[in-house]
């Protein structure tokens, strides 16, 4: 009985000391909120999909920001009447990098136009990211 118990003591260990979760904790930075420089730097393309999905992909055009959040405004208009929402996207962007993101929003009237944009953003810096060419030359 004793053998199982350490055995599955040992697993634990194991288990908990292999997992991502730990790993990120010695290391996991505090995210901040970004300027509107760094904010700037932040693109995509988005509009309305299946049902009450708004989708795109955001680019981080930061070379030494990882970007954690983004909060998105998403505009709904009809008739010359503007309805703003504020959409929270936890993300995990690294620098000069580009990633698919989906939120589920309220939609409006029918025949409505939408527009969105990002309103803050929060990450943390990390080392400046080079891109280079594929000669081997930033």
């Amino acid at each position: 009985m004793i053998g199982k118990q350490i055995a599955v003591i040992f697993l634990v260990i194991i288990f908990a000391a292999a997992s991502p979760a730990s790993a990120e904790k010695g290391t996991k930075r505090k995210s901040k909120p970004l300027s509107s420089s760094q904010i700037m730097r932040i693109s995509g393309e988005a509009g309305l999909q299946d049902g009450t999905t708004y989708a795109g992909n955001f680019y981080n055009g930061n070379s030494d920001i990882f970007i954690t959040e983004i909060a998105v405004y998403v505009k709904t208009t009809k008739g010359g009447e503007v309805f703003p929402r504020l959409y929270l996207c936890k993300v995990q962007i690294p620098p000069l990098s580009a990633i698919p993101f989906g939120i589920d929003i309220i939609l409006g009237d029918h025949g409505s136009d939408y527009s969105w944009g990002i309103f803050e953003a929060k990450g943390y810096t990390v080392d400046r990211v080079v891109k280079t060419s594929q000669s081997g030359r930033p």
